[in-house]
Protein backbone atom coordinates (compact mmCIF):
# COMPACT_ATOMS: atom_id res chain seq x y z
CA UNK A 1 0.00 0.00 0.00
CA UNK A 2 1.34 3.41 -0.93
CA UNK A 3 -0.14 6.79 -0.02
CA UNK A 4 0.40 9.93 -2.06
CA UNK A 5 -0.69 13.34 -0.79
CA UNK A 6 -1.65 14.85 -4.13
CA UNK A 7 -2.18 18.56 -3.41
CA UNK A 8 1.38 18.90 -2.11
CA UNK A 9 2.81 17.61 -5.38
CA UNK A 10 3.68 20.58 -7.55
CA UNK A 11 5.19 18.69 -10.46
CA UNK A 12 4.05 15.72 -12.44
CA UNK A 13 5.98 12.52 -11.97
CA UNK A 14 3.90 10.76 -9.35
CA UNK A 15 1.96 8.99 -12.12
CA UNK A 16 5.11 7.15 -13.18
CA UNK A 17 6.22 6.58 -9.57
CA UNK A 18 2.95 4.83 -8.78
CA UNK A 19 3.14 2.82 -12.03
CA UNK A 20 6.72 1.79 -11.17
CA UNK A 21 5.59 0.59 -7.74
CA UNK A 22 2.84 -1.44 -9.43
CA UNK A 23 5.42 -3.00 -11.76
CA UNK A 24 7.85 -3.76 -8.91
CA UNK A 25 5.06 -5.47 -6.93
CA UNK A 26 4.00 -7.42 -10.04
CA UNK A 27 0.59 -5.83 -10.08
CA UNK A 28 -0.13 -6.05 -6.36
CA UNK A 29 0.01 -2.36 -5.48
CA UNK A 30 -2.94 -0.80 -3.70
CA UNK A 31 -2.62 2.97 -3.80
CA UNK A 32 -3.98 5.57 -1.41
CA UNK A 33 -4.56 9.11 -2.67
CA UNK A 34 -5.07 11.78 -0.06
CA UNK A 35 -5.46 15.54 0.36
CA UNK A 36 -3.25 15.62 3.42
CA UNK A 37 -3.47 17.24 6.83
CA UNK A 38 -3.48 20.97 7.49
CA UNK A 39 0.09 20.93 8.83
CA UNK A 40 1.42 19.70 5.44
CA UNK A 41 0.40 22.72 3.43
CA UNK A 42 2.60 25.42 4.94
CA UNK A 43 5.89 23.62 4.20
CA UNK A 44 4.73 22.76 0.67
CA UNK A 45 3.67 26.36 -0.12
CA UNK A 46 0.14 25.21 -0.96
CA UNK A 47 -2.85 26.97 0.61
CA UNK A 48 -5.15 24.72 2.60
CA UNK A 49 -8.16 26.23 0.79
CA UNK A 50 -6.69 24.95 -2.49
CA UNK A 51 -6.34 21.36 -1.30
CA UNK A 52 -9.70 20.07 -2.59
CA UNK A 53 -9.53 21.58 -6.10
CA UNK A 54 -5.85 20.61 -6.42
CA UNK A 55 -6.69 17.08 -5.33
CA UNK A 56 -9.53 16.85 -7.87
CA UNK A 57 -7.32 18.11 -10.69
CA UNK A 58 -4.48 15.78 -9.74
CA UNK A 59 -6.82 12.78 -9.82
CA UNK A 60 -8.05 13.73 -13.30
CA UNK A 61 -4.46 13.94 -14.54
CA UNK A 62 -3.48 10.70 -12.84
CA UNK A 63 -6.29 8.65 -14.36
CA UNK A 64 -5.81 10.13 -17.83
CA UNK A 65 -2.04 9.61 -17.71
CA UNK A 66 -2.52 5.94 -16.88
CA UNK A 67 -5.26 5.26 -19.42
CA UNK A 68 -4.17 7.30 -22.45
CA UNK A 69 -1.02 7.18 -24.54
CA UNK A 70 -0.80 10.97 -24.62
CA UNK A 71 -2.81 13.55 -22.71
CA UNK A 72 -3.14 17.28 -22.15
CA UNK A 73 -4.76 19.05 -19.24
CA UNK A 74 -5.57 22.71 -18.65
CA UNK A 75 -6.70 23.31 -15.10
CA UNK A 76 -6.43 26.11 -12.60
CA UNK A 77 -3.46 24.54 -10.78
CA UNK A 78 -1.99 22.03 -13.20
CA UNK A 79 -1.26 22.42 -16.88
CA UNK A 80 0.32 19.76 -19.05
CA UNK A 81 0.53 19.47 -22.81
CA UNK A 82 1.10 16.32 -24.80
CA UNK A 83 2.18 14.38 -21.73
CA UNK A 84 3.20 10.77 -22.23
CA UNK A 85 3.66 8.83 -19.01
CA UNK A 86 5.73 5.70 -19.02
CA UNK A 87 5.71 3.20 -17.62
CA UNK A 88 2.03 2.36 -17.31
CA UNK A 89 0.72 0.35 -14.35
CA UNK A 90 0.47 -3.43 -14.67
CA UNK A 91 -3.10 -3.41 -13.34
CA UNK A 92 -5.68 -2.10 -15.78
CA UNK A 93 -6.93 0.50 -15.93
CA UNK A 94 -4.83 1.26 -12.83
CA UNK A 95 -4.08 -0.12 -9.35
CA UNK A 96 -6.94 -0.20 -6.85
CA UNK A 97 -7.31 3.25 -5.34
CA UNK A 98 -8.14 4.21 -1.76
CA UNK A 99 -8.69 7.44 0.09
CA UNK A 100 -9.47 8.51 3.60
CA UNK A 101 -10.58 11.56 5.45
CA UNK A 102 -13.32 13.06 7.52
CA UNK A 103 -15.42 15.09 5.08
CA UNK A 104 -18.71 13.83 3.64
CA UNK A 105 -17.60 14.88 0.15
CA UNK A 106 -14.60 12.54 0.40
CA UNK A 107 -16.81 9.59 1.36
CA UNK A 108 -19.23 10.44 -1.47
CA UNK A 109 -16.42 10.72 -4.05
CA UNK A 110 -14.80 7.44 -2.96
CA UNK A 111 -18.09 5.58 -3.25
CA UNK A 112 -18.93 7.08 -6.64
CA UNK A 113 -15.52 6.13 -8.03
CA UNK A 114 -15.48 2.67 -6.49
CA UNK A 115 -12.41 3.41 -4.38
CA UNK A 116 -11.56 1.74 -1.12
CA UNK A 117 -11.82 3.80 2.04
CA UNK A 118 -9.37 4.23 4.92
CA UNK A 119 -11.32 4.83 8.12
CA UNK A 120 -9.75 7.19 10.68
CA UNK A 121 -8.58 4.78 13.39
CA UNK A 122 -9.45 6.70 16.54
CA UNK A 123 -12.97 7.90 15.79
CA UNK A 124 -15.88 6.27 17.66
CA UNK A 125 -18.55 4.42 15.70
CA UNK A 126 -21.13 7.15 16.34
CA UNK A 127 -18.97 9.64 14.42
CA UNK A 128 -18.27 7.21 11.55
CA UNK A 129 -21.78 5.87 11.06
CA UNK A 130 -23.09 8.76 8.91
CA UNK A 131 -20.03 9.12 6.62
CA UNK A 132 -19.80 5.36 6.12
CA UNK A 133 -23.49 5.38 5.20
CA UNK A 134 -22.76 8.05 2.58
CA UNK A 135 -19.92 5.91 1.20
CA UNK A 136 -21.97 2.70 1.10
CA UNK A 137 -24.93 4.45 -0.55
CA UNK A 138 -22.69 6.03 -3.21
CA UNK A 139 -21.08 2.64 -3.88
CA UNK A 140 -24.48 0.99 -4.27
CA UNK A 141 -25.77 3.71 -6.60
CA UNK A 142 -22.78 3.24 -8.90
CA UNK A 143 -22.70 -0.56 -8.68
CA UNK A 144 -19.49 -0.74 -6.62
CA UNK A 145 -18.75 -3.01 -3.68
CA UNK A 146 -17.68 -1.08 -0.55
CA UNK A 147 -14.09 -1.71 0.52
CA UNK A 148 -13.53 -0.30 4.00
CA UNK A 149 -10.08 -0.59 5.57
Amino acid sequence: MALFTLPSKTRCGWQAQIAEADILTRGRLECGLGRGHAWLFGPSNVLLEESRPRYDEAIEILIEAWTKDKMSYQGKFYKVKDLTVVPKPVQKPHPPLYTGGTSDITYQMAGERGWGLFVPPLLPWGVLEKPLGIYKKACAEQGHKPNIV
